[in-house]
């Protein structure tokens, strides 16, 4: 979860970046279930790309855990 609050930090900060680029469309892709493309990933640099994918698998985690926490309550 660090990961996507240091990915919606550097959003808020309004830098124009390759980096900001790819995080302004993934997020919101993310949040509203919408496609992403990945070949826009390929620009960043190796740490970014990294960096990217963190975001993506927290994101992912999170969803996991909100999903299986929704399951438990109505057992």
């Amino acid at each position: 979860m660090e990961s996507i609050i240091k990915a919606k930090d550097l959003l808020a900060q309004q830098a124009h970046t390759p980096l900001t680029a790819v995080l302004s469309e993934l997020l919101p892709a993310l949040e509203q279930e919408n496609e992403f493309s990945i070949h826009r990933m390929y620009q960043l640099s190796y740490n970014d790309f990294e960096f990217v994918l963190t975001v993506i698998r927290d994101w992912r985690l999170a969803r996991y855990y909100s999903s299986h926490r929704q399951n438990r309550s109505f057992s």
